[in-house]
């Protein structure tokens, strides 16, 4: 009974968490490839004999803007989704484990004595969706604590997490 899970939290991220978060690289793409137009339609390539190499030029940059950015925001969003949903965090009697699995195996334990606050934060889009992150903060120099992303109902969660604790100091 001594290492019974109390509260388990697992992130659960949905994509559009991904992309909304994102989203402004998805932006720079467009900017990117609008400018490519722009800088064709001043006179950049007002001399005959660099046309060519302008033409080029310009197509790298329009195929930059439209293929290579976009493959790179997705395989970052994809990364960045599986890599969540390796992450848990576990609360005990005495202390919370947090463990990473995602590539290599982390795990992090810290004692409830150590804990100095628990907050929370929701910015617009995670009111609108009801997520947000949970902090805790430590006295430990080496840990600043941990921060758990994504957290459905974090008001709820952290009352939930201020009870473990108050229980676990009142022993």
């Amino acid at each position: 009974m001594e290492n019974q899970v109390l509260l388990k939290i697992e992130p659960k991220v949905r994509i559009i968490d991904y992309l909304k978060w994102n989203i402004w690289m998805l932006g720079v793409a467009v900017v990117f490839f609008i400018l490519t137009f722009i800088f064709g339609a001043i006179g950049i390539n007002t001399l005959p004999e660099m046309e060519p190499l302008v033409n080029m030029f310009m197509g790298a940059l329009r195929i930059i803007a439209v293929v290579l950015i976009p493959i790179l925001y997705l395989y970052r969003t994809f990364v960045m989704y599986m890599h969540t949903g390796k992450i848990s965090y576990k609360f005990y009697k005495d202390f919370v484990r947090f463990e990473d699995n995602f590539f290599n195996k982390n795990s992090k334990e810290i004692l409830y004595k150590n804990i100095t606050e628990v907050t929370t934060d929701q910015h617009v889009w995670g009111r609108a969706m009801n997520v947000g992150n949970i902090h805790i903060k430590t006295n430990v120099e080496i840990s600043a604590g941990i921060k758990i992303p994504y957290v459905e109902n974090p008001e709820q969660v952290v009352a939930q997490i201020r009870k473990i604790i108050s229980e676990a100091e009142n022993e």
